[in-house]
């Protein structure tokens, strides 16, 4: 268990390839060892280099560094992809054929047993399907998509096996392992499948076969969360977390968070925002509150906090739920005309998550200052506002730069005093292995402790805070890239800041500054939202394990720093220094 804090101690956070720097662009590269496309403009280093001898020597001797130097230099204006010699290398390559497609179906081996279930396709490029195949005795090599207009080869390496039951049960023919099969992948975006679509399956030992049905077009959001409900309730023959972080990590993973950002960021530009109540140039906090299907909390919550207003601070809340508009629209003009506060609400047209969410709010702000709270959280004593602003004022910059603060369960149970980390190990296995695959959990500090544990409350470095209450100054919450938008829905992103910020040299804190926490009976679990989960806790552990798990080894600091002082400042808007 790590319940220490993390900072200082490495220079940069390791993103992995799914990571939040290394994704600025919302799409994922096409993995050309998975997935190959077949049309007229498609450039191949080895077909190229096959196609044209003299280019493949000037490679050899060092004149080009690679094949497709000379084809952006001269093979783009010349042609060279439309030419007859590269084209027959290209169709034989991408078939495996020697000489003729329909070889590949006169095959001799028969081919195992197989089928396609679903085949879905949306106009942001975004691929999915799922099927099966009694293959264990002959191993999928890879499958074929062709349309009227192009084809498409994905390697087995692109999809993830999981255990069908109901293959296991309706066939007579003994089958060992997992025979369903599924992928996503994102293709490019000037790819457009549709109509019927004749999938080929190859086998290792060169036996196939086809099948014809409709690619059926859906909206990106509704592919991607098709999707995820398929992913969630999947059955292994090993650990189910263990089993979805095997399936996630080669490939999947990566498609889905690059869709899920181009889900967000199509949200995040449709985005609409309203101010109400009176209006200031610039404010000393920002309360954002993230809304998601629920607003009975609202003028609670507005009450509860409408001290704040008198002590320079403005409130942004941001909607997920586009079907809340018209009612919290209301909302926010008759709370700030009852409390005579700053009140912007902004309203997506879907649910970008949590993290894209807040981002948007805060880019909105009009303060130095920014104070993330969950619409179910509530002050636990007057006075906080102030409070608030004197710790920013009267501590040193390191130790309230990012915070947290212990939140209370309605019965007076301590909640939350922090967050820390731990693993979970689970059993992976194949046909020929047997492997252990770390998880890693969240957990919070001195959950269910009384509030005189005053071990739990005390101000201290943690390791994270949760993203039900936390302050962070703006400048170092946009050094730091905000929220990681690769998380779907919800889960870890307040985690994952605390990590970067740790990982990046300032210490996250918690402050004795309590509030209440109500957590409610949560709705019905979504299957998507509980497949979004899994791939969260997937990309949380491959960005983050490494990083914790050397901290779990190393010793701890003999004890926490103590708090100090520093001169009190007139004014926190006064102090425009950065981090």
């Amino acid at each position: 268990m790590l319940d220490r804090p993390i900072a200082g101690q490495i220079t940069k956070p390791d993103l992995g390839q799914g990571g939040q720097h290394a994704a600025a662009s919302p799409r994922s590269p096409i993995r050309a060892d998975m997935i190959w496309v077949l049309d007229d403009t498609a450039f191949d280093e080895a077909t190229y280099l096959q196609a044209y001898p003299d280019v493949a020597e000037a490679v050899k001797l060092g004149t080009l560094n690679a094949a497709y130097d000379h084809y952006l230099a001269h093979g783009q204006t010349e042609g060279r992809t439309f030419m007859p010699d590269y084209r027959e290398i290209a169709q034989r390559r991408f078939f495996e054929r020697p000489t003729a497609f329909d070889e590949i179906l006169a095959a001799s081996a028969p081919a195992p047993l197989w089928n396609i279930d679903a085949l879905m396709f949306a106009p942001c490029g975004a691929l999915s399907l799922a099927g099966w195949a009694n293959d264990g005795a002959d191993p999928i090599k890879f499958v074929i998509l062709q349309t009227q207009d192009h084809a498409l080869r994905l390697d087995q390496s692109a999809f993830a096996r999981w255990r069908r039951r109901d293959v296991e049960t309706s066939l007579t023919t003994p089958i060992a392992g997992h025979v369903g099969w599924w992928s996503l992948a994102m293709l490019p975006a000037t790819l457009r499948l549709r109509g019927r679509c004749n999938v080929t399956v190859r086998f290792e030992s060169g036996a196939s076969s086809q099948l014809e049905m409709e690619m059926l077009q859906v909206d990106h959001q509704i592919l991607r969360d098709m999707t995820m409900a398929h992913f969630a309730p999947l059955d292994y023959l090993g650990d189910q977390v263990a089993e979805s972080f095997t399936a996630l990590d080669p490939f999947i993973g990566d498609q889905v968070t690059a869709l899920s950002r181009i889900i967000s960021d199509n949200f995040i530009r449709g985005a609409i925002s309203e101010r109400f109540g009176p209006q200031a140039a610039t404010y000393n906090a920002s309360i954002i509150v993230c809304l998601y299907e629920r607003a009975s909390y609202f003028f609670l919550q507005s009450a509860l906090f409408s001290e704040a207003a008198d002590h320079g601070y403005e409130f942004i809340y941001i909607s997920n739920s586009p079907e809340l508009a018209d009612e919290l629209r209301d909302m926010a003009r008759i709370g700030a005309l009852m409390h005579s506060a700053s009140v912007t609400m902004v309203t997506l047209p879907g649910n970008a998550g949590i993290g894209a969410a807040n981002n948007a709010a805060a880019a909105l702000a009009r303060s130095d200052r920014l104070v993330f709270i969950n619409p179910d959280v509530f002050p636990y004593e007057p006075g906080w506002a102030a409070r608030h602003l004197a710790l920013i004022e009267t501590l040193p910059a390191d130790q309230t730069r990012l915070f947290g603060v212990p939140l209370v369960y309605g019965d007076g149970a301590l909640m939350h005093g922090g967050l820390h980390f731990a693993f979970d190990v689970g059993t992976t296995m194949g046909d020929s292995y047997v492997r252990r695959v770390a998880a890693l959990r969240i957990e919070h500090t001195g959950k269910g402790a009384p509030l005189w544990a005053a071990r739990y409350t005390t101000a201290r470095p943690v390791p994270a805070i949760s993203g039900a209450f936390m302050s962070i100054d703006r400048a170092w919450f946009e050094q730091i890239g905000g929220f990681s938008q690769d998380y779907l829905f919800g889960h870890f992103a307040d985690a994952d800041l605390c990590l970067k910020s740790g990982a990046a040299g300032q210490a996250v804190w918690l402050h004795d500054l309590k509030f209440w926490h109500l957590e409610g009976e949560p709705p019905p679990a979504k299957l998507h939202h509980q497949g979004g989960a899994l791939i969260n806790r997937w990309l949380f552990t491959r960005r983050w394990g490494a990083l914790v798990e050397s901290h779990l080894h190393t010793p701890p600091a003999a004890e926490a720093p103590a708090i100090s002082k520093r001169p009190r400042r007139a004014s926190p808007s006064q102090d425009q220094s950065n981090p």
